[in-house]
């Protein structure tokens, strides 16, 4: 049976504690929910402008700035789960002491890069490009995408070779042999540290959003999830259209 999750008022409305969204849900509206990543994070807890006739999180005329307290002070047991930490760990400490590992935090403001684990080879984090640490391998791995440091992305990878071959999704047709496909997290995950710099961001609240680490494992992924599947299925119709078009032809005489 789930447990009820803990509720509080905010100007007469009905919120619940959801630890693992990380947010504040409108008990009788649940997809109203007020993220603590959009709020001011201050010394004891949260602040934000609130609405009471929309019951939104809003910055404009006729909002209150109003405050609440850690995630933590309102459902310890539920964070002491998610972030593997005792319970005494977790009583009286406030959500930043909880998420975010300091060490790594002020490593990273010091200046110590980041590193990738693909398949057992490492990487290290060079602004948006992925240096190999091996010297015998050729060429690292271009992070920068059309997306932005939210977006994570998938590249192809020769597990023998260590490199990421090109692969044409223009012409290509069938799904190369010998390939694996590697889910990279986003810029903003790998390095929160430069993130909130670049973006101007409160560092404490961004690496409580993506909690610093010095290393990360890259994932495996099915070929599904790269979109060469779409580029064959796309280019595969269109040699069909061309073909057929080609056949209804006359010949000239």
């Amino acid at each position: 049976m789930e447990r009820e999750l803990p509720e509080f008022d905010i100007m007469g409305y009905v919120f619940q504690v959801d630890v693992y969204s990380s947010c504040f849900r409108m008990k009788h509206y649940p997809n109203t929910q007020l993220s603590i990543f959009n709020m001011d994070l201050l010394e004891n807890g949260y602040g934000f402008e609130f609405k009471k006739s929309s019951g939104a999180l809003i910055n404009y005329s006729g909002s209150e700035y109003v405050t609440v307290n850690w995630l933590a002070h309102y459902d310890p047991q539920t964070m002491s789960e998610k972030y593997d930490k005792p319970l005494d760990e977790v009583i009286g400490k406030s959500d930043f002491d909880i998420i975010v590992d300091k060490d790594a935090l002020n490593r990273m403001l010091k200046g110590k890069h980041v590193r990738v684990d693909i398949l057992g080879e490492q990487y290290e984090l060079d602004g948006d490009y992925l240096r190999p640490l091996r010297k015998s391998i050729d060429s690292g791995i271009d992070l920068s995408n059309d997306y932005g440091p939210l977006e994570g992305i998938v590249v192809p990878y020769d597990p023998i070779l260590k490199v990421v071959p090109e692969l044409d999704h223009d012409t290509i047709t069938a799904v190369p042999e010998g390939i694996v496909y590697i889910d990279i997290p986003p810029l903003a995950v790998l390095d929160p540290v430069t993130y909130s710099r670049e973006w101007n961001l409160n560092l404490k609240l961004t690496a409580m959003q993506f909690p610093p680490k010095l290393l990360h494992i890259a994932k495996e992924v099915g070929v599904e999830e790269s979109g060469v599947l779409t580029s064959i299925e796309i280019n595969k119709k269109r040699m069909a259209k061309k073909a057929k078009k080609s056949k209804g032809r006359k010949p000239k005489r």
